[in-house]
């Protein structure tokens, strides 16, 4: 079911990018093939059961990434942004790689279920010596630190902002829905699966990990003025709002988590696709200012944007206010009472910004000059913004329903 909805995703993505191809003269023969193959690549990383298969998923979709961010080869962004994400990742897979030699070596299998196996039960005779114990731990934390940074989680989101602001959009939002969610299911499946036995270590670490991402994310967002980097730091905080879910190791609660992320990737892509129309306006640069008066002539673009955007604040009775509602109910069930008053100090920050932009749209008056005349939309255009737009407000009508179909899957 996961590899299914990465594959709706990335067909959705796919028209946002003949949508975004037709402002912006963009190679049209290899970006597809590049998507499709990053694709794969997420579906052997989420359905990995080995360190070798994880690897291969991690490299041959994250390989595919650093090639469609540089696409736009007349805009040194891009070029700059490409190179700096192509490091890091070979940092993160470096990290990675030593980490699985330290488990390999310790535990003579590549294997997850096998390596929990030898952890529990010390089958291996090297645990019989508590240092070669404390070299398989730093292995195994090593591995979820390569998952931490393709989440964008502080203190690995150095590559983030750059990233988000420097790629075409249409791949941009790759990056921010199908890329996090695919990221988001392996980790899951980690810390609930083989690391389990490592959930006394790992939950101090997820806890400032958490902490830390919604804190800056939040915090750095308000300063932004580049309608990209401010998603960004969205980003790095909804990750650490999801993350907080996650340190009660409660399997019970998973399908909020699922259902926070799913939400995100929703409101992600109905974001993005107005963004892509958005860059029909001829002096539309990503800039906050640039959105000045939209509302005059472009009510329903304008309308779908304040839908999300109050969605993403967590405004009720929208979809993006009980996803986070949600998300409080499972620290407050767990008794991390400071994890919801530092989520609900974040989630104001947050509302903040998000509701910046439309105030921006609708009261900010546009110079004369610079009026935006009416933007015309094809029907998937409409059909796509229509759908995200319907979730977020009819969503109260149907809650039960929906958790109750994550829950089978969770």
């Amino acid at each position: 079911k996961v590899i299914i909805l990465l594959c709706n995703c990335v067909v959705l993505i796919i028209f946002s990018y003949f949508g975004y191809k037709s402002t912006n003269k963009l190679a049209s023969f290899e970006i597809p093939i590049l998507i499709a193959l990053s694709t794969l690549g997420m579906c052997i990383f989420v359905s990995s059961n080995s360190l070798l298969t994880f690897y291969l998923g991690l490299e041959l979709f994250s390989l595919a990434l650093y090639i469609l961010i540089a696409t736009n080869k007349s805009n040194s962004k891009s070029i700059e942004a490409s190179l700096k994400y192509f490091i890091l990742g070979a940092i993160s897979s470096g990290v990675f790689l030593f980490g699985a030699s330290l488990i390999y070596g310790n535990s003579g299998t590549i294997n997850f279920d096998e390596i929990s196996f030898i952890y529990l039960t010390n089958y291996c005779t090297n645990f019989c010596i508590y240092s070669q114990n404390l070299v398989f731990l730093t292995g195994l934390i090593l591995l979820i630190t390569t998952v931490l940074f393709k989440l964008s989680l502080v203190p690995f989101h150095n590559w983030t902002p750059d990233v988000y602001e420097g790629s075409p959009s249409s791949i941009t939002v790759l990056l921010a829905s199908s890329a996090k969610f695919a990221a988001l299911v392996i980790f899951l499946r980690l810390v609930f699966e083989p690391l389990i036995m490592i959930k006394e270590q790992l939950q101090q670490i997820l806890i400032v990990v958490s902490i830390l991402s919604i804190l800056f994310g939040n915090i750095v967002a308000l300063i932004q003025s580049n309608i990209k980097r401010l998603l960004a730091y969205s980003a790095i905080g909804n990750m650490g709002f999801i993350l907080m879910s996650v340190v009660s190791y409660t399997k019970s609660d998973l399908k909020y988590t699922i259902f926070y992320a799913i939400t995100y990737i929703i409101q992600i892509l109905t974001f993005f696709a107005l963004i892509i129309v958005l860059k029909r306006k001829s002096n539309f640069n990503f800039k906050l200012d640039k959105l000045k008066g939209l509302s005059k002539n472009n009510s329903y673009i304008c309308f779908s944007l304040a839908v999300v955007l109050f969605s993403m604040a967590g405004i009720p009775p929208l979809a993006g206010f009980w996803a986070k509602f949600y998300i409080f109910i499972i620290l407050i069930k767990s008794n991390a009472y400071y994890l919801a008053i530092i989520a609900f100090i974040a989630t104001v920050i947050g509302a903040f910004y998000y509701i910046n932009i439309i105030r921006t749209m609708y009261f900010d008056k546009e110079q004369k000059d610079l009026i935006t005349p009416k933007i015309k939309l094809n029907f998937i255009e409409i059909l796509v913004i229509a759908l995200g737009v319907a979730f977020n407000i009819l969503y109260i009508l149907f809650p039960s329903y929906m958790l109750k179909i994550i829950s089978h899957y969770a």
